[in-house]
């Protein structure tokens, strides 16, 4: 399998931006197509993205509800092959006290956040796979530490992998959280997964991005993509993809 994390760039910013999503969305398709992951999960999502992103639903199935959120109203999907995949089940999860009440959040987080969650079936071996997608708080690190508390007890024990854009780096509170029971395919000698020279000094040039596994998933390799498409980049945060097979 290939699986990537993909953060997409939200629209609402395209007003402040030389080079709007409509003209992103372009790249993005070239890359999705040149490097043809099994399993994406993309965050900062909106409503007004998906028809530019229409084509690919010739080969994925969109998948995860937005976090129901005022302002801002964003998706934390999942994207999977239609032919690789059949769907046994699935949800969207709020990473607050009520978990299963839409919108809701910790009181200091500025946005709900959430996780996507599909239940697969591996059409060729038969196997079974938790593909889940999140995007954690991007202002407090306590707020980040109490979503990923939330998040580890929603996930299953085993045949997991967790894409997301964290917001934060591997020797934080919150993904030694994670860590208890996952294992991280990105590495900090990966080097920064933002574009931005201040967003990575911030972060010490370590990635953000990153994709967590159990210990039945075999890794055999992980990739920071750093194409760009007629000269345009996808997104302010450099794609992951991540190859491996269910044990």
């Amino acid at each position: 399998m290939k699986i990537m994390t993909l953060n997409l760039m939200t629209d609402s910013l395209d007003l402040l931006e030389k080079v709007p999503f409509s003209t992103r969305s372009k790249a993005i398709l070239k890359m999705i197509h040149q490097y043809d992951p099994d399993l994406i999960g993309v965050q900062e999502l909106t409503e007004n993205m998906f028809s530019y992103l229409q084509q690919l639903q010739k080969d994925y199935v969109f998948f995860g509800d937005s976090r129901h959120s005022m302002y801002n109203n964003e998706y934390t999907s999942i994207l999977y092959k239609k032919d690789k995949f059949e769907q046994i089940d699935g949800s969207t999860s709020w990473l607050s006290p009520h978990p299963d009440k839409p919108g809701s959040r910790f009181l200091l987080s500025q946005f709900p956040r959430i996780v996507t969650q599909a239940h697969l079936k591996e059409k060729e071996t038969g196997k079974i796979l938790t593909f889940a997608n999140t995007h954690l708080d991007a202002n407090l690190p306590y707020m980040r530490t109490r979503q990923a508390k939330v998040l580890l007890s929603l996930l299953p024990e085993e045949h997991v992998i967790l894409t997301g854009d964290f917001n934060t780096v591997s020797d934080s509170p919150a993904l030694q959280i994670l860590q208890k029971r996952l294992k991280d395919a990105v590495s900090d000698d990966m080097g920064s997964t933002l574009r931005g020279r201040f967003g990575s000094l911030s972060h010490r040039y370590h990635p953000i991005d990153h994709i967590f596994y159990t210990n039945d998933i075999l890794v055999s390799e992980t990739q920071k993509i750093k194409d760009t498409y007629d000269g345009v980049m996808p997104s302010d945060h450099y794609p992951v993809i991540m190859y491996a097979c269910i044990l």
